[in-house]
């Protein structure tokens, strides 16, 4: 069983630096300003996550997720 295994799929209305269980155990492996995607990877168990914004109302709406 990894570490992140435990956490939720996704985060909406958050960033990754905002989500304390996140926060200090990611690292940022890509970024691509076409998408407004980040991805990151846990540094403890390897499992990587997405930052993206998303266009919702007035604005976009960062959402963090585990990517497969």
């Amino acid at each position: 069983m990894r570490c992140c295994d435990e956490l939720k799929e996704i985060y909406k209305d958050a960033q990754v630096s905002e989500i304390t269980e996140l926060k200090d155990k990611l690292i940022e492996i890509d970024a691509n300003s076409m998408t407004w995607t980040t991805t990151f990877k846990c540094q403890k168990c390897g499992q990587k996550w997405a930052e993206k914004f998303v266009q919702r109302g007035h604005g976009e709406i960062p959402e963090v997720y585990k990517v497969a």
